[in-house]
């Protein structure tokens, strides 16, 4: 049988983990900042005159690291006023739902990759605000902000001492981590009424330190001595049952129709 496609057995939604986002004290002073593009990436300013000692005080830390700043508050139910930033915060949106689509992100932890095709992000860029030197905006340029985005979480995730998903929860607890299952849309040649199946596969670390999909068999072996993680390992197969009915957990891939493919 010959891989399709996998999808996780549970996705996040960025929608929902907006819905109960945790207070922070920069909130004010966000609707005062002002972003505009360079060859580097994005710089600051503030566009507000009454300004507090703790405002200018808040607003030099922000500049010490404003990729880790823009990270954090992706995580925030809020939006900022400038349109730069509020582009911004969606490419950084962005970033975290690919993040969290990746089975092996409990696995590889800070060391996860994530990237975007260029169709994405030909995309991206017809989302950029008119503004002064939106034209710098290219493919490239985004590239090399996610890099930064990305930096800033994998220095944030490697002074995780507990697991990616308690990671996530404490950023906000709306927030899920997907399961290390996979379906996948296998190629059946064997089969020409069902020349389609799906298989059910959990990641799973390697001793070379990859990652690797595994038959789901695999895991009865693993975690033979530890029925706990079998248990946690296996319940995602219910969560996937409650949001597709049609799937038969029989242990063996099941056929699925051409025309349905």
């Amino acid at each position: 049988m010959e891989t399709k496609n996998s999808v996780p057995a549970a996705k996040t939604n960025l929608k929902e983990h907006h819905q109960s986002p945790p207070e922070k004290e920069e909130d004010l002073l966000s609707q005062k900042l002002t972003a505009f593009f360079s060859p580097e990436g994005f710089k600051l300013d503030l566009n507000n005159n009454d300004l507090t000692i703790e405002d200018q005080e808040k607003f030099e830390e922000i500049l010490q690291e404003p990729y880790d700043y823009l990270y954090e508050k992706s995580f925030l139910n809020e939006s900022f006023t400038d349109p730069v930033l509020r582009f911004l915060k969606k490419l950084v949106d962005r970033y975290i739902e690919r993040l969290l689509q990746k089975p092996e992100l409990e696995e590889t932890r800070e060391n996860t990759e994530v990237s975007f095709d260029e169709d994405e992000l030909n995309a991206m860029i017809q989302d950029v605000p008119f503004v002064l030197n939106a034209e710098m905006v290219d493919s490239d340029w985004l590239k090399a902000f996610f890099e930064k985005i990305h930096d800033s979480f994998k220095k944030d995730a490697a002074a995780e001492t507990g697991s990616m998903k308690s990671y996530f929860v404490k950023k906000n607890p709306e927030l899920h981590t997907p399961d290390k299952l996979c379906f996948q849309l296998v190629e059946n040649r064997n089969d020409l009424k069902y020349p389609f199946a799906f298989m059910v596969t959990y990641t799973r670390k390697m001793q070379s330190g990859k990652v690797r999909h595994v038959p789901l068999s695999q895991c009865l072996i693993d975690f033979k001595e530890q029925p706990d993680k079998l248990l946690s390992l296996l319940s995602g197969l219910n969560k996937a049952s409650e949001i597709c009915p049609m799937i038969d957990f029989s242990g063996t891939p099941f056929g699925w129709l051409s025309h349905r493919s």
